[in-house]
């Protein structure tokens, strides 16, 4: 017992050990050197301020890489996962994008490109550092710069066009850049994602209520101890939220999970729930420095429900329920006046590229309308529903042909056709 706590405290150490430099000048990780598929490149801590300084910052190019084939795709993602270290899954990200050149970019403030400057000299977290300098302004521009490396480089088309595909909140930071960059986009492909600016300009939450995507599960939940014990609600909601989000059957699995609870004595606990389901371990990785951009993410994409807190009339909502706790402290910095929700101002009207949005019938996390809204935002797009949820829909084989079939020849391509034809007689729908 004695040497699992001295490991186990070490972990702990080593997971709160508050970051004191970066790479600088020419520098490279010794674990990533750079060759014909990693690339580094210097980017402004803060876009448009040289004198700030610089970072450095990298990207990776997919296995099979050849820009000479085919379209090369960005693979947009947000913040909130960590999935671009020094040596990616490849094959989870080719299960979205298998068979087309894909570019992956080192994300600022993700391990291991963090910065001491969002850190007070204590070593907390400074929220107005963190929000100016992990926030997805920075964002697209390093996007942007990377883009521009890359076609120095002649590792892009001769057009100097790319493809993005961003799904959940990366869709949304697909969609920033778009309304900036757009004339350096030929396609785009959205997945189960939304927009906050249309919520707010339709007065609706960014995510829905359960009640609308399950009514169901969300009546059973009213039955529940678990839910009306305030103390229990946001491990509870937690659990849930990622019953729901990585089910292919969400409503379904979901009413099962929460009859457990109703059923009593047989119902799981909640402290200890699986460590993916677990609100507890959550907030301990989520409060460690390299989790910092995740929260700034976060922040920008809930802030401006949760202050507001509308969420709380209108029936349980599995993602506000358990952020508000995650968020406590950016909440309560911006009840002191240090930082301010985001404000997103997404202009599509220009962008008259082809869009194709992807959205999951069962979807908790961003409606079906949330969908909707996005789709009719852009003047050449088509929106698909497949069966399933926010991370698991049916046909993942069909989807990636679909994806691959959008990039190589658009909406109107014969493969694209073919393609959507399949989905449809697989059950999928055309809005």
């Amino acid at each position: 017992m004695l040497i699992f706590g001295c490991v186990g405290a070490w972990v702990y150490t080593e997971l709160m050990r508050v970051p004191t430099s970066r790479l600088g000048g020419e520098e490279t990780y010794a674990e990533m050197p750079p060759d014909a598929r990693h690339y580094y490149v210097d980017l402004p801590l803060v876009h448009g301020e040289p004198e700030r300084g610089s970072y450095r910052a990298f990207y990776i190019l997919s296995p099979g890489f050849d820009p000479s084939a085919g379209p090369v795709v960005f693979f947009v993602t947000d913040g909130q996962m960590e999935l671009v270290g020094l040596h990616p899954d490849f094959a989870w990200f080719d299960h979205y994008l298998g068979g087309l050149s894909y570019v992956l970019i080192g994300h600022r403030g993700h391990t291991p490109t963090l910065f001491p400057e969002v850190f007070d000299s204590d070593g907390n977290l400074d929220h107005a550092a963190a929000m100016r300098l992990y926030g997805s302004q920075q964002q697209i521009e390093d996007i942007e710069k990377i883009r521009l490396d890359m076609e120095s480089k002649r590792l892009l088309p001769r057009s100097g066009k790319i493809g993005m595909y961003g799904a959940s909140g990366a869709g949304i930071l697909v969609q920033q850049y778009v309304a900036r960059y757009g004339h350096n986009v030929e396609r785009l492909a959205l997945e189960v994602t939304g927009a906050p600016d249309l919520s707010r300009e339709s007065e609706q939450l960014f995510s829905p209520p359960l009640g609308d995507v399950c009514p169901r599960a969300s009546s059973s939940l009213s039955a529940s101890r678990a839910w009306d014990d305030e103390p229990k609600r946001a491990a509870f909601a937690y659990l849930l939220y990622q019953v729901a989000r990585k089910s292919p059957r969400p409503c379904q699995e979901l009413s099962e999970v929460i009859q457990e609870f109703v059923d009593d004595d047989g119902a799981p606990s909640l402290l200890f729930a699986p460590p993916e389901r677990n609100i507890s371990l959550a907030q301990l990785l989520l409060r460690s420095p390299a989790a910092a951009a995740s929260r700034v993410r976060m922040f920008e994409l809930l802030g401006h429900d949760l202050v507001r807190a509308r969420w709380r009339e209108g029936g349980a909502h599995l993602l506000y329920s358990w952020s508000e706790e995650v968020l406590e402290d950016f909440l309560l910095s911006h009840g002191e006046g240090k930082i301010q929700t985001f404000e997103f101002a997404i202009g599509r009207g220009n962008y008259r590229g082809e869009v194709l949005v992807l959205a999951g019938a069962e979807d908790v996390v961003f409606s079906r309308e949330s969908s909707r809204r996005v789709r009719q935002s852009y003047s050449n797009s088509l929106m698909l529903v497949l069966d399933g949820g926010h991370s698991e829909r049916a046909a993942p084989s069909l989807q990636r042909e679909l994806r691959g079939e959008f990039f190589k020849v658009g909406l109107e391509g014969e493969g694209f056709s073919r393609a959507l034809d399949l989905a449809q007689s697989a059950g999928a729908l055309v809005e």
